[in-house]
């Protein structure tokens, strides 16, 4: 197999773009990448090697409690995947086996007043297939269980000898606001804030959001889905019913899914796929075919994904039997990928707290520079700062003196990116 081809495979292994998309074509490229891997997206995360290498979390959750199901009996959460439930996938090119894509609940656990799901998923190319491109990705996320929303990610790619990419994406649930660090080694290091729009899913939680819906045949669900700096909509048609094999589980029957995407309105056209799920149960995700086109005229098919191991977690979830989940939300309009809506009365306070100018017409980068210049005004530093970084000093005012009496100010938790509880 040629480098070239294997770079490109990548791509659609990794589901995730880490740049932002320069101009239509590079946008279609990158809604491409979002759709046509979907259950490879859908399990975000890996293919691994038999022997993979220790790795620290990305995400850390200081002083968190592990929740056992009694505690959460009382008041069920939205999201009932238990901990320990882990997918295995070995993903081939051609019929050449390339890796495995693996993603599993890591933990379900109460933190800062928060009932939270760590999710965690591995990308690694097998010995022969490193030999000619070495992927080793790691994703991790934090999903508040209640409202099945994605609070942070945090994603380190390494592609290749020398490309490696950090990246962690902070969902602001107050101000509507996705803030965004990229760290490129060797490169650069970018921040970025962008208006999501009444409401958006995460390539983490939009995996667990779809295995939760209603799935009928013949029936369709939008919704929209943050990804590479813009806002997508990802529809969900429900196909059939039908029988397939799998090596785990044996003959399961499955709804089959054919997902596709959408960017302002408009379907893309550079990729597309079909994805099986158990059609009891959790819905587990059983096989993926499909193609990509990451290039104009270039295109790669014959992917596929199959489940080789799969892991139910801790058995006395089965007390909180799975319920469907119907979307929070369908897809709202967008420009260039940006949702064209009207914010309400206290998302609006809440970025006038922070001093976020939502009516701010220059480009997003420089705003945010300006903003994170003022280290008592951290828009991004308050979640992105390194252990140990000397924090950013300016002439702002401190947030404390611009918000009104009583007003909740941000968390000072700069790794875990996530505020208290109201």
């Amino acid at each position: 197999m040629e480098p070239g081809t294997a770079h490109a495979k990548e791509k659609c292994v990794t589901g995730l773009t880490h740049g932002r998309a320069r101009g239509r074509a590079s946008a279609q490229r990158a809604a491409g990448r979002l759709g046509a891997c979907f259950l490879v997206a859908l399990c975000l995360g890996a293919a691994a090697p038999a022997e993979a290498p220790e790795v620290l979390p990305l995400l850390s959750a200081p002083g968190a409690r592990d929740l056992r199901v009694e505690e959460l009996l009382e008041e069920p959460p939205r999201f009932r995947f238990p901990p320990g439930e882990r997918v295995v996938f070995e993903v081939r090119y051609l019929g050449i086996p390339v890796g495995f894509v693996t993603k599993e609940v890591a933990r379900i656990v109460s933190f800062r007043g928060r009932r939270i799901a760590h999710l965690v998923g591995t990308a690694r190319t097998n010995a022969f297939f490193s030999a000619l491109f070495r992927i080793d990705d790691r994703s991790e996320a934090f999903v508040d269980i209640d409202s099945f929303r994605t609070l942070q990610t945090a994603t380190r790619t390494r592609h290749g000898r020398r490309r490696e990419v950090y990246e962690e994406v902070a969902f602001d649930w107050e101000t509507h606001f996705v803030h965004v660090l990229e760290d490129k080694r060797w490169k650069r290091t970018r921040e970025y804030s962008l208006d999501f729009g009444p409401d958006v899913y995460d390539a983490f939680d939009v995996v667990y959001a779809v295995r939760s819906m209603p799935l009928e045949p013949g029936t369709e669900s939008a919704v929209p889905v943050y990804a590479s700096f813009k806002i997508y909509g990802l529809e969900v048609p429900v196909e059939a019913r039908e029988p397939i094999e799998t090596g785990p589980l044996g003959i399961v029957t499955a709804v089959r899914l054919a997902p596709r995407n959408t960017l302002d309105g408009e379907s893309q056209g550079d990729g597309r796929g079909q994805v099986w799920l158990a059609a009891d149960g959790r819905r587990v995700p059983l096989r993926v075919v499909g193609w990509m086109r990451p290039y104009t005229g270039f295109r790669i098919g014959a992917i596929r994904a199959e489940l080789v191991e799969y892991a139910a977690g801790d058995p006395s979830w089965e007390a909180l039997a799975p319920q469907p989940v119907p979307p929070r939300a369908g897809v709202a309009r967008t420009e260039r990928g940006r949702p064209v809506w009207r914010a309400p009365r206290e998302i609006l306070l809440a970025r006038g707290h922070l001093g976020i100018d939502s009516t701010d017409t220059r480009h997003p980068d420089q705003r945010i520079e300006e903003l994170v210049a003022c280290g008592e005004l951290p828009v991004l530093r308050r979640y992105f700062v390194r252990p140990g970084e000397p924090g950013r000093s300016g002439g702002c005012t401190p947030v404390e003196e611009t918000r009104p009496q009583g007003a909740k100010t941000a968390s000072s938790d700069t790794r875990s990116g996530l505020r208290d509880a109201p």
